[in-house]
């Protein structure tokens, strides 16, 4: 209907242009003495719409005419012309007026259609209710690697495209770093879990692992702002991959300052899509990491300054989610910072081992079981010398001899190679140079 109402006014405006022409073949010679007796263009304008009781259009398709439309056979053309198209003026009125004929034409176009393009159909039709099919069913639950940078920039690759390699080698590109930009957080996670994302303003989001972008190990991958709703100076610093909330386990937080809080993870199995609050944060301290605990567990605390406490984690009362917490431990100088916080069973075997990673490439393992458990808010113990050849301490893991460890330099050159390779109190030379 839409389509016939459109040709049949471009059918009547023509209609009227050569009502127009007709005119004026039929009246060749009183219109050109008309317009040859006229000083200019708007004065015959005029003078003919006057004479000839023309419409504006008409007068200027006259005036634009040429005149070798004037000639007998062009004459006879026009005459043909208005003819045809009062037919197709009244075949599309006819159309708008019967319903009998806009079901007819619809189904003769279908039919051609039908003839030009139809083919066997090459989908399967199958009678499942609306919510046995979702998205996430769709989507193959495989091993994946998720890496976030420091400027926001997020990607998931699969976990064979990461080969394994000896330490001390300078690895391979595994992320395309801009400048001022690197690598700040590396999981291992599949595809239907889910990532539970604290930002730097403490402020909690969650996404499903597969909805992040699919990427090479050479890509950038894609950047936060474009999955959550951040604010301009917000940024994504932890993320942990989940599969169910449990009432039994806790969200652990921990900020720039040394303040640490501990929530029910259950408190965070509904977050709108604009986030919700994770941990309320002092003037000028910012969150550095989250980590998902029990009640059983111990808490490593490390600084900068390469200092390491651990404390049992009901040293830690459990609040709400819109609380600050209490200070987990103390600093020398102003200039340090907590740098890393991680969870350990005290209950487990003896089999993990701490990893100490410093910011010019030198690291160490030593046993966890040479970190005393003590109360929080003090000091804590040495666990690496931080000096001009080792720099800052920049990391703190725990891993078993049977883990491989993969590592991105700032510049975004990745290693991965097992923890057995790495002797106790040896240097890991250039693995984060």
């Amino acid at each position: 209907l839409r389509r016939t109402s459109f040709l049949l006014s471009k059918a009547e405006y023509r209609q009227m242009i050569l009502l127009g022409l007709q005119i004026a073949v039929d009246h060749m010679d009183d219109v050109v003495n008309t317009i040859r007796s006229s000083k200019d263009t708007p004065t015959a304008h005029q003078e003919l719409k006057r004479k000839f009781s023309l419409l504006d259009e008409q007068a200027k398709a006259i005036l634009d005419m040429r005149l070798a439309r004037l000639t007998g056979l062009e004459r006879e053309k026009i005459h043909k012309d208005v003819a045809l198209v009062a037919e197709e003026i009244a075949d599309y009125n006819d159309i708008l007026s019967r319903k009998e004929r806009v079901t007819g034409i619809i189904l003769s176009e279908i039919d051609e259609v039908d003839q030009k393009f139809s083919d066997q159909r090459r989908t399967k039709i199958f009678q499942y209710l609306p919510d046995e099919i979702t998205l996430q069913s769709l989507v193959e639950d495989v091993s994946v690697v998720v890496t976030l940078s420091t400027e926001g920039y997020i990607k998931r690759t699969t976990s064979t495209e990461i080969q394994a390699q000896r330490r001390g080698g300078k690895g391979r590109s595994g992320m395309l770093i801009r400048e001022n930009d690197s690598t700040s957080l590396v999981l291992e996670c599949t595809n239907h879990e889910t990532l539970l994302c604290f930002s730097s303003l403490g402020v909690a989001y969650s996404l499903k692992v597969y909805e992040l972008p699919e990427v090479g190990l050479r890509s950038r991958g894609k950047h936060f702002a474009n999955l959550l709703p951040l604010a301009k100076k917000e940024k994504i610093i932890s993320a942990i991959p989940l599969r169910e909330f449990e009432d039994d386990h806790y969200i652990m937080c921990l900020t720039k300052k040394g303040w640490i809080k501990r929530s029910k993870l259950s408190h965070f199995k509904k977050i709108r899509s604009s986030g919700i609050i994770g941990i309320v944060l002092a003037d000028g301290d910012e969150l550095v990491e989250v980590e998902r605990v029990s009640e059983s567990d111990h808490v490593f605390i490390a600084t900068s300054e390469g200092m390491v406490i651990r404390f049992p984690v009901t040293e830690v009362r459990a609040t709400g989610r819109a609380s600050r917490g209490v200070i987990g431990i103390r600093m020398s100088s102003k200039d340090a910072h907590v740098v890393a916080l991680e969870i350990i069973d005290p209950k487990a075997p003896d089999t993990k081992s701490i990893l100490s990673v410093c910011a010019n490439g030198y690291g160490k393992r030593s046993k966890t079981r040479n970190y005393r458990a003590i109360h929080r808010g003090g000091k804590g113990v040495i666990s690496i010398k931080v000096d001009k050849r080792n720099g800052d301490l920049v990391g703190v893991y725990f891993v078993c001899d049977s883990d491989d460890v993969v590592m991105m330099t700032s510049k975004g050159s990745i290693i991965r190679f097992n923890v057995s390779r790495t002797p106790w109190w040896v240097v890991i030379p250039k693995v984060l140079g």
